[in-house]
């Protein structure tokens, strides 16, 4: 894989940069946590304590939205149309 990689970069015309940005969805993607996978309460909280570290912690390594941040009138609001 990592021969691949560099074979890649010697040949490509993307700029330094770009490089670095594939290189680290590439590897979020084949390090992350499967799904379905129990993880204890340090687990998650190191995970979002991570998250928040991020310089751009709402959104993903695809560049949608990962989370969001619900005040409790939000929440509460949002309770009410599913019972209703």
């Amino acid at each position: 894989m990592l021969e691949s990689m560099i074979d890649h970069f010697r040949h490509s015309q993307e700029t330094v940069s770009e490089l670095q940005a594939k290189t680290a969805k590439s590897v979020s993607r084949a390090t992350a946590i499967r799904r379905g996978r129990r993880l204890t309460g340090g687990e998650m909280q190191q995970i979002v304590n991570d998250l928040m570290a991020c310089s751009e912690p709402g959104l993903g390594i695809d560049g949608r939205p990962c989370s969001w941040l619900l005040s409790n009138e939000e929440i509460q609001s949002r309770m009410r149309r599913n019972n209703a």
